[in-house]
């Protein structure tokens, strides 16, 4: 069983983020506006990709799928963290539609759907427990393909003001490390 996590890091697509935007250019210059990328930065190198270098089983592939336009100062930190944990692989498009953007590398891993694979996602802003590849792993196996994998218990960090918190939180079917066992055909 092949695992493959999922992360948009920054990309300019089509999302739901963009409610409060006024046109293309105002959004670019908000997803990359500087004290923003440090905020995305920081979670990104001191959260989610210790999360994932902690891993018990490192037989995964993280694919960062990050704009082409992205400013090059972010790109070329992003090819430094590239270089520094092998797990990571960057996927750098212009394509701004998700699915149509991952079908290539979905048919690429799954060899046309013959390899079994399991494809997890996360946010730049995420972190998973060191035991989650190796469960996950252990799980797909159990999936018949098309099946989704979700572990609903975590932690979850918020602001109540200006102060952090942190709780205990089961959330059934969240986001975070959702996981789908791939098979023949099954491009999303």
């Amino acid at each position: 069983m092949e695992i493959f996590g999922h992360c948009r890091f920054s990309w300019f697509g089509v999302s739901d983020t963009g409610r409060e935007l006024q046109d293309v250019d105002d959004a670019r210059i908000r997803l990359w506006e500087p004290r923003r990328m440090a905020i995305r930065f920081h979670l990104f190198e001191k959260l989610m990709l210790p999360s994932l270098a902690s891993q018990t089983d490192q037989n995964f592939t993280l694919l960062v799928t990050v704009s082409e336009d992205m400013p090059e100062m972010y790109q070329t930190r992003l090819d430094t963290l590239a270089q520094t944990y092998a797990f990571v692989r960057l996927n750098r498009t212009s394509e701004q539609a998700y699915d149509r953007l991952i079908h290539p590398f979905m048919l690429q891993t799954t060899a046309e759907g013959t390899i079994p694979s399991a494809h997890f996602r996360l946010d730049d802003d995420d972190a998973l427990p060191a035991t989650y590849i190796s469960r996950l792993r252990r799980d797909a196996d159990r999936v018949d393909p098309g099946g989704v994998i979700c572990y609903p218990k975590g932690i979850v960090g918020y602001l109540d003001g200006t102060r952090p918190l942190h709780g205990f939180r089961t959330i059934s079917y969240h986001g975070l490390g959702l996981a789908r066992v791939a098979g023949p055909g099954m491009l999303r």
